[in-house]
């Protein structure tokens, strides 16, 4: 138990756009019990704010701007290192995170930052047909390394 004397659970998603993806998160962190969960939910830049204000009672909303859909080096290790930041101050009990970008960056920083329970919702297709085999790959080898520190996945 935290200090407050609930669960702490940090929700990690690329971005809030209202999709599907986004509708289970929020549907997830909406049917938490309050009275024995802490809720936080981290976002990346490209998300629509004013969704964001509509959970505001449910959790509280952290956004890290570089964490973006698209591959970009610079961008992505700032946003692994302020998330890494985020979940070792917080000492969360349990780290979910979503999407694949958000998934593989999100479950690599809580398993360095010790974090007991690492779980990940699968929402949809990362590895498509028409991406270049070398994309592909990578894909599926940075898929493999956070495996290897997931606790739970959830279809």
């Amino acid at each position: 138990m935290g200090q407050n004397g609930k669960i702490e659970i940090l929700h990690i998603i690329t971005r809030l756009i209202r999709g599907g993806a986004d509708e289970n998160t929020i549907s997830n962190i909406r049917g938490l019990d309050k009275k024995i969960h802490s809720v936080d939910f981290l976002v990346g830049g490209e998300t629509d704010f004013s969704y964001l204000d509509e959970i505001g009672k449910d959790a509280r909303s952290l956004v890290i701007p570089q964490l973006k859909r698209n591959i970009h080096p610079l961008h992505d290790l700032i946003a692994f290192f302020k998330i890494f930041k985020v979940i070792s101050k917080n000492k969360y009990h349990i780290v979910h995170t979503h999407t694949a970008k958000g998934g593989f960056i999100g479950r690599i920083a809580a398993a360095l930052a010790g974090t007991p329970i690492i779980l990940h919702t699968l929402h949809g297709v990362t590895f498509h047909d028409f991406m270049s085999p070398l994309r592909k790959h990578l894909y599926i080898l940075l898929e493999r390394l956070a495996a290897l520190v997931t606790d739970l996945f959830i279809t």
